[in-house]
């Protein structure tokens, strides 16, 4: 769907069941804190299958993985806030099982443009967060999840009072 509405270049490649490129991460289309999230790195890791519930992309390298927290009402977005988390190392799966080393407030540039017309192209209102990396500058899409991010506990005052105004 990003792919088809011009948002290709923020989008790791799709990899077929057997993909002769390592490193790459395996994923089911719904997952939760890194559940269904399995790196591969080399050959016999991967049990090929083609369920269509099963996608896998190219590792983005780096330690550093990125979250911006999103609010748009009216087509407009009324509050936001990005947090870069260091794995610590590189090729982490953030969730049960890697832990952030440190979380960091961030600005949200370079991803803020590309996710607000995104956002604007699915016209979706509401709260979302993007989780993205950046690989040689250029934007890196994860995911998106239609949902209150973890992260934005830590600011939720600040939130509930911007969505409150809208």
């Amino acid at each position: 769907w990003l792919i088809d509405r011009g948002f290709g270049a923020a989008v790791p490649e799709l990899l077929g069941p057997a993909p002769a490129v390592y490193p790459y991460i395996r994923k089911t289309r719904r997952g939760d804190f890194g559940l269904g999230c399995t790196m591969i790195r080399g050959p016999g890791q991967d049990d090929g299958n083609d369920d269509p519930n099963i996608f896998r992309q190219p590792a983005i390298p780096g330690s550093l993985e990125f979250v911006l927290h999103l609010l748009r009402v009216r087509g407009t977005i009324q509050y936001q806030v990005a947090y870069a988390y260091d794995m610590g190392m590189p090729l982490s799966v953030r969730g049960a099982a890697d832990r952030p080393v440190t979380i960091t407030p961030v600005d949200p540039e370079p991803a803020l443009s590309t996710c607000t017309a995104i956002l604007d192209a699915l016209d979706y209102q509401g709260t979302c967060c993007f989780n993205y990396k950046l690989e040689d500058g250029a934007l890196r899409i994860l995911e998106l999840n239609p949902r209150f991010g973890g992260s934005l506990v830590g600011v939720v005052t600040d939130y509930v009072a911007a969505h409150l105004a809208a």
